[in-house]
């Protein structure tokens, strides 16, 4: 990857500097250890909600959907995902999808549209909600 971006314009080798910095990221963060070695542990039910809204990306589901599955009530649920993962699970989602749809655009595996369709967002122009800091 990295003998690619040294042969392609400066906007592909800044592409492709972003993509594995973002790869590096992700490996690190989702390696099942903290910094002092300590095993990072999530409540059973935040990681079926993870594992869940991966499986459906593609579909229209919603934070309810998703805490009922949790055995939580909509709020509890929010509230314990927020403290274990720092967002909110409807930004979860969001970004889930908005890195899969990255991930496919730069492999080149479909139109803006048909990208946005297999990602579960109803056209390739919805916007992104507002930012809103959680409220307890």
């Amino acid at each position: 990857m990295l003998w690619i971006a040294n042969h392609q314009s400066s906007y592909w080798r800044r592409r492709l500097a972003v993509l594995v910095a973002a790869s590096l990221e992700e490996l690190s963060s989702h390696s099942g250890y903290t910094d002092e070695g300590s095993v990072l542990s999530l409540p059973v039910p935040i990681q079926r909600a993870l594992e869940f809204m991966e499986e459906h990306l593609g579909e229209p589901i919603t934070i309810e959907e998703i805490a009922a599955r949790s055995g939580w009530s909509h709020e509890h649920f929010t509230r314990v995902f927020v403290v274990s993962l720092g967002m909110t699970p409807k930004r979860m989602l969001l970004e889930r999808r908005l890195r899969r749809a990255e991930f496919l655009m730069m492999r080149g595996a479909g139109s803006v549209k048909q990208i946005a369709f297999s990602v579960g967002f109803g056209d390739e122009h919805q916007e992104r909600p507002e930012r809103q800091p959680y409220r307890r």
